[in-house]
Parts: structure tokens; sequence; C-alpha cells
């Protein structure tokens, strides 16, 4: 079995060129807000057109349209982790168990497998006695959570929608 890692050698004039030929109401969205890049009304064109987009990935606007003999898959042994999550950032960075992975003004004592960022100076974020979690503290939010948890984050934040929290999502 082949995986689709998402990686692609290509050149912008190619990929412009299927998304005139398979998504034209896409690519005359696009070229609209393209348009004004640089231009004092970019935003205005971004937050008026991109939300009337449809929702749909490259692999299913352009990549299952594309011919054959224009593609070519390369097999390489890569290995895997989902860089999608915050767990899998500590991972990439050290992947020992029982190594942290800290940033900024951070102490630990018999702490393990944890990822913790501390992006506010002046600030001192302590763990203690605690292992697989992960901490991230902002100017204006302090997420913890144990790595087992994070798929929950998701609706965590979903859930401030129509809130006052609406600001942090």
């Amino acid at each position: 079995h082949v995986w689709n890692t998402g990686y692609f050698v290509t050149t912008l004039g190619y990929v412009r060129r299927l998304y005139e030929e398979y998504q034209p109401i896409m690519w005359q969205q696009l070229a609209q807000i393209e348009a004004t890049i640089g231009q004092p009304d970019y935003t205005q064109m971004l937050h008026a057109i991109y939300p009337q987009m449809e929702v749909l990935s490259f692999d299913d606007a352009i990549l299952q349209y594309v011919p054959g003999e224009q593609a070519m898959v390369l097999h390489s042994e890569m290995g895997w982790s989902d860089p999608g999550t915050l767990y899998a950032l500590k991972e990439a960075i050290n992947p020992d168990p029982a190594a942290n992975v800290t940033k900024g003004l951070v102490v630990t004592e018999q702490t393990k497998d944890c990822l913790i960022y501390n992006y506010e100076a002046g600030k001192l974020v302590a763990a203690v006695g605690v292992e697989g979690m992960i901490v991230i503290n902002t100017e204006d939010a302090i997420l913890v959570v144990h790595k087992d948890q994070i798929p929950l984050v998701k609706a965590l934040v979903n859930g401030f929608d129509g809130t006052d929290l609406e600001s942090y999502s």
C-alpha cells in the first residue's frame, strides 16, 4: 500500500491550471482574493469571499482529476506521526518518553513525558510530579491537557462558539 502524505513537487503554474480546469468557480474566487493581495481592501475581500468557498480538500478538488501520466508516486520509508496533535510535536522534538520538552521560563521536578510551552515572559510555569501532560501558557489563555485527552480539545474549543469565550476559539 502507498500512503499519500500530502507532499507534492510541482509548479505554481501547473496547480493554477488544474484549478482553472477542474474547479473553475473556486479558481475565480481565489483569483479575486489574489488580485487584492497587498491592497488596502485585501482583508475585506478575503472575509467576503473565503467563507463562501466550497469546503473541499485538495485531494478531492484536484488530485482525483489529475491524469495518471501527469503524476508519479515516490516510495519512501519516512516513519509517521500525526503532526496535527500537540503530543506529536513533543514526540517529533524528543521521542524519549522520559524526556520533557519545554520552552520559556519552565521548571520541572519529577515530571516526565510532558510538553510545556510558556510564551509569557516574566511568568514562571512550574510542574511537579506530572506525566504525559501538555501545558501551553500564552498571554490570554492556559491549556492543560493529558496527552491521551488531546482529541477532546477541539470539541471544547468548538463549544466556545456563541458564548463569551468565542474569542478564544
